[in-house]
């Protein structure tokens, strides 16, 4: 009589097959986990440079910007420096211009000033200046000065005799025009903006 071997055969290879499936969801499941934390480090990584990224863009703005404004400070200290080379300028041509027409000059010191004329910025130069020569001689030098070619912007402000010079009366009645002073305070502008 045969041994009945089926059950027990049919238990063996269910166990085995369940040992299997055990062992295949093991190793999907590290699997899994080890996907999750690459995908993980990943995000991190990604997060970081992005950081980097964004921390590199500020810094780089932040380099424009005190570039341009060094820029804009280095524009202006030009501005200033060619508008004194051409205010000197205009000053070698005033006395050009004076020795043309016979004229002693003396020019005082210029006081830098800034006015908005006609809502546009200058930068300038007042001056008081006493011109000795005649006053037809002067009043010549005073037209020629408002054709000097070095200047922007230029305004007589006062013309009048100088109170030291000497003037014709009957105690002094051979008084040289050309004795007669004339003070005049002028302003001579270059355009900034």
């Amino acid at each position: 009589m045969k041994k009945q071997r089926g059950p027990k055969l049919q238990l063996i290879l269910w166990s085995g097959l369940l040992v299997l499936i055990l062992v295949a969801l093991y190793l999907a499941g590290r699997v899994f986990v080890g996907t999750i934390r690459a995908d993980s480090s990943a995000l991190g990584q990604r997060q970081q440079f992005l950081e980097s990224i964004s921390e590199q863009r500020d810094y780089l703005k932040s380099l424009a910007d005190e570039f341009e404004r060094i820029q804009a400070s280095v524009a202006d200290i030009n501005s200033r420096l060619i508008q004194r080379d051409n205010v000197l300028a205009f000053i070698e041509e005033l006395e050009e211009i004076a020795d043309e027409h016979g004229v002693v000059m003396e020019l005082i010191a210029g006081v830098p000033r800034e006015e908005t004329i006609v809502n546009r910025k200058f930068l300038g130069y007042s001056f008081e200046m006493h011109a000795t020569g005649g006053f037809d001689a002067v009043t010549r030098f005073i037209a020629a000065i408002e054709h000097a070619q070095t200047i922007v912007f230029f305004d007589t402000i006062k013309v009048q005799p100088e109170q030291s010079s000497p003037q014709p009366s009957e105690d002094s009645p051979d008084v040289r025009a050309e004795d007669i002073g004339v003070q005049m305070e002028i302003r001579v502008f270059e355009l900034l903006e």
